[in-house]
């Protein structure tokens, strides 16, 4: 994800896929690892965490920031949940 303006020069509607996210509370769960590997993140957070910590999620989208990714698909992201 990138934030940029609505008016920003590099917007070209017929290559560029926008979203507009709602403001509002995200939790976000650091990973790094491989694809295969990211089941048990998501076990966490939605089993685990959100019971623990009496969160629960918004209906909003959950995100992914891809900060790196390797050619052999070796990832560095940030996972965003969205918290009531």
């Amino acid at each position: 994800c990138q934030t940029i303006s609505p008016d920003h020069p590099a917007i070209i509607k017929e290559q560029l896929n926008t979203t507009v996210f709602e403001g509002g509370r995200y939790a976000v769960c650091h990973y790094s690892g491989y694809p295969q590997t990211i089941f048990p993140v998501y076990q966490e957070v939605f089993c685990r965490w959100l019971a623990q910590t009496g969160n629960t999620l918004a209906e909003k989208p959950i995100f992914d920031i891809y900060t790196f990714v390797s050619e052999e698909l070796y990832m560095e992201m940030d996972i965003c949940f969205p918290l009531k």
